[in-house]
């Protein structure tokens, strides 16, 4: 495959356009996609139009990069040639001019004024639509501009704010910064769960993480459900030595699980793994 830069000339009006194309046959028909130069070549016919090629390179990115140099080189960007972006092809940075920005801007207000259904109609495809399961599994991982909008639902007029003192964390000082703002701000009902559903199965708990999840839920404002689980999981998480172990033993011969549970602050089912030898120390 050849990668190729060329200008395509319009033998009538003498404007031209760059653009850079890959293809086996350097010698093809091709004049160029760009829109501008499509609609002239509609206009005046292809036999109107001649195609010199300027350079071959190695590779795709090569040629594509290539076209910026040509386009200023040969002053093809409009109003003097065809080409729109002074770097060549579209949905790159920068790709367009502030003339073409201008012009595009203007043509979108003046549709849109004309046709006020226009508008309603593209307002009311996009309210509500439902993504199809192919298009969220491309979408995943991708940063969207709406995750605000939950945030804003949330907490109202101090959304802003708050999206402020929650942005990522670039420094020691930063991060510092970030934990003493969070300190009080509660937790939705959604977060608890979604936090809930993360830590599931996370049974070794590095210290360091530890004192990271310690340092996060300071100043954090919990229902009394979430306080009880919380008390929960904690004397789960409970360790005992050796000779609580042969205390708990003994005192099963004459009291029940449950209150031995009690007067040493565990979960009933960790005093059922004692008696039956199945508990282990870490």
């Amino acid at each position: 495959m050849k990668h190729l830069v060329y200008i395509t000339n319009n033998l009538i009006n003498n404007k031209q356009y760059i653009g850079d194309h890959t293809t086996k046959n350097i010698n093809d028909s091709y004049l160029g996609s760009g829109l501008l130069i499509k609609k002239a070549i509609k206009k005046y016919g292809k036999e109107n139009f001649q195609k010199e090629i300027l350079k071959i390179c190695k590779t795709k990115k090569e040629a594509f990069d290539k076209q910026k140099k040509y386009i200023k080189e040969y002053n093809t960007l409009i109003p003097n040639g065809y080409n729109i972006s002074p770097k060549g092809g579209h949905n790159v940075k920068g790709c367009f001019s502030d003339e073409s920005k201008k012009k595009i801007s203007d043509s979108l207000k003046k549709t849109y004024k004309n046709n006020p259904e226009l508008a309603e109609n593209i307002r009311r495809k996009i309210t509500g639509r439902k993504l199809s399961e192919e298009i969220k599994k491309s979408l995943k991982g991708r940063k969207s501009h709406r995750k605000g909008l939950l945030l804003k639902e949330e907490y109202g007029d101090k959304s802003e704010e708050i999206r402020k003192k929650l942005k990522k964390p670039k420094s020691k000082e930063h991060r510092k910064k970030l934990s003493e703002a969070k300190k009080g701000i509660p937790m939705s009902e959604e977060t608890k769960r979604k936090i809930s559903q993360t830590t599931k199965g996370n049974k070794i708990i590095s210290i360091e993480t530890r004192k990271k999840l310690s340092n996060s839920l300071k100043g954090r404002i919990f229902s009394e459900e979430t306080k009880n689980k919380m008390s929960k999981a904690k004397k789960g998480n409970r360790k005992l030595n050796n000779f609580q172990i042969k205390e708990i033993k003994e005192k099963l011969n004459y009291m029940k699980m449950q209150d031995i549970a009690n007067d040493y602050n565990v979960q009933r089912n960790l005093i059922y793994k004692i008696k039956n030898n199945k508990y282990k120390q870490y």
